[in-house]
């Protein structure tokens, strides 16, 4: 794996990467291209592709997510292609695993992603893109604010006792390059995942008229 790789597991909890080890990297994945759905194999995100392993790297629907994660891999690590590699496994175009921060939010992206194409087959409910990145970001946010809190709680401890502050290297490390933590854990998002964390906030405008006549 890496140690890329480890230190991004320490950003996380077992329940954020168990559902890619066992699907993504283990190939135990149900596509409907090996259990048809009421004997049809057509993706059940976009209903045109038959739904198997390449078809996920390339279904409309899905790719709003890609693109999504691809824009945030570029933005901080200059351009590359959104590959089948970048996809599944948070890989570059020279087989290096992208960093702990990047390779973290990638694990959780496909918790979400993998959760809602079972909601799809078991509750026939539509596949939101939009939604699955949303809450992506959210998660992300939690573990992020968990890991500050540990380096926040170290550092109030070691201040009690009169012992120097520890350095938080290893935190930073598991982070790098979405955001860092200081020797208080005050928490500094990348400007790229700030924006993101704001507009996972945002809440829905009502229309003035809409507004009005909900209230009559």
């Amino acid at each position: 794996m890496g140690q890329a790789g480890w230190d991004a597991l320490g950003l996380l909890t077992p329940k954020d990467y168990t559902s890619h080890f066992k699907n993504i990297m283990h190939h135990r994945i149900l596509l409907r291209s090996v259990q048809p759905f009421k004997g049809s194999s057509r993706c059940r995100c976009c209903r045109t592709g038959i739904e198997n392993t390449k078809h996920l790297a390339t279904c409309l629907k899905l790719m709003k997510v890609w693109t999504k994660f691809h824009a945030m891999v570029t933005s901080l690590m200059g351009s590359a292609p959104l590959t089948p590699e970048l996809i599944f496994h948070a890989v570059d175009t020279e087989g290096q695993i992208l960093p702990p921060g990047l390779s973290a939010l990638h694990l959780i992206m496909w918790k979400f992603v993998i959760y809602n194409l079972t909601m799809v087959q078991l509750e026939n409910r539509p596949f939101n893109p939009e939604e699955v990145w949303k809450c992506a970001i959210r998660r992300f946010e939690v573990r992020l604010n968990a890991l500050a809190f540990k380096v926040k709680q170290r550092a109030i401890r070691r201040s009690g006792q009169g012992i120097n502050l520890m350095s938080p290297e290893a935190e930073n490390r598991r982070m790098r390059p979405l955001a860092s933590v200081g020797m208080w854990g005050k928490l500094y998002p990348s400007s790229e995942l700030e924006k993101e964390f704001k507009s996972t906030r945002q809440v829905p405008t009502v229309p003035t008229a809409a507004a009005g006549q909900a209230q009559t």
